[in-house]
């Protein structure tokens, strides 16, 4: 076992920094992507009608990608996993992307974290959790 970590010292290092720098991303920038998420989103349909182009949702699709897989990793890495998964999905277009997300913020643990990062920004609770 010692001559594992020896041996694979520099990338144990890198993926301690990689692990350190998105648990502090995270964060900094997650009560600011929660806020920005309309108190009503999982009551009213409206959004699930947005027509958009589609170089625009490719870029959306590939964000909530990123964050979906960012948030995977901080499942077993300090960060907000949960929180993250939850917003890669919100940004991402797909065929039951709306139950799945109800399925989610049906956790009362989530939709209280979630409305506590909203309360430090100052918005309304969100609506429809329960």
């Amino acid at each position: 076992m010692l001559d594992f970590f020896n041996q694979y010292q520099t990338l144990l290092i890198y993926i301690s920094i990689f692990s350190f720098v998105l648990f502090v991303a995270m964060i900094l920038f997650t009560p600011y992507l929660v806020g920005k998420i309309p108190h009503d989103y999982f009551i009213n349909s409206i959004y699930d009608k947005n027509k958009t182009i589609f170089f625009i949702v490719l870029l959306k699709n590939l964000m909530g990608i990123i964050l979906l897989l960012l948030g995977f990793i901080m499942l077993f890495t300090p960060g907000q996993g949960i929180i993250t998964i939850l917003l890669g999905l919100m940004i991402m277009q797909f065929p039951g992307k709306r139950k799945l997300e109800k399925k989610i913020i049906a956790n009362k643990k989530v939709l209280k974290i979630l409305n506590w990062l909203r309360a430090k920004n100052n918005k309304k609770p969100l609506q429809g959790g329960c």
